[in-house]
């Protein structure tokens, strides 16, 4: 319902902080990369166990006894963790964490399907299509105006820069060549982009660079 009156809602200042219990059975260690397990338990993020990224351990809990009975803080905010390969073009591109110490850019795959129903010209996009550092995870909508023209529409509803076929294509999202075929594209015709989470988890995005460390805002 829309506001008729202020309001006035909890705030948290980076880096935010929550607390929980560690899982029965299991050990984290300070600084570690943890997530939540269905029971709203606190569990390292490559357990099997692990629904969804929680922050960066603040202590040491061992609870491989199940008898650790003391909450452990965990919070997010932005950490200056180890990112290798990025630079400055990739400021804003998500973070994925294959465990509770290992992060990286470009966990992302692509691929491309013509609209449902099929499309009346034959090009094709071969194995060119990549998805970016940037690129967001879901379904981008590429539709033919013309023979030759396309636009380009991301899993948000946003318009990216139109191209044309047979010239490559790239941007912060994409990076592709649609290749005509023996029978020209009609307007209309389409193509559905997918790009999916290659391995590993979202945990945030890169903040900044500063003297050669990397900072991660986590989320």
């Amino acid at each position: 319902m829309a506001l008729s009156a202020n309001v006035k809602y909890p705030e948290r200042m980076d880096p935010c902080e929550f607390g929980g219990l560690v899982a029965s059975g299991t050990h984290v260690y300070f600084g570690a990369l943890v997530g939540w397990d269905a029971s709203g338990n606190i569990v390292p993020l490559q357990a099997s166990t692990c629904v969804a990224f929680a922050g960066i351990a603040g202590a040491e809990r061992d609870n491989t006894s199940g008898t650790e009975l003391r909450p452990l803080g965990v919070r997010k905010g932005v950490w200056g963790l180890t990112v290798s390969g990025a630079t400055p073009a990739n400021i804003g591109a998500t973070i994925y964490a294959s465990d509770d110490n290992t992060v990286a850019l470009g966990n992302l795959s692509a691929a491309t399907a013509a609209k449902s129903g099929g499309n009346t010209g034959t090009g094709t996009f071969g194995t060119t299509l990549a998805a970016a550092a940037l690129a967001k995870v879901g379904a981008y909508t590429l539709t033919l105006t013309s023979a030759t023209a396309f636009s380009l529409v991301d899993p948000n509803g946003d318009e990216l820069a139109s191209g044309t076929v047979g010239t490559a294509y790239s941007d912060a999202d994409l990076s592709f060549t649609l290749t005509a075929g023996t029978t020209a594209f009609v307007a209309g015709d389409a193509f559905i982009l997918t790009v999916s989470q290659a391995s590993g988890r979202a945990i945030g995005t890169l903040a900044g660079i500063d003297n050669g460390q990397t900072y991660v805002r986590l989320s």
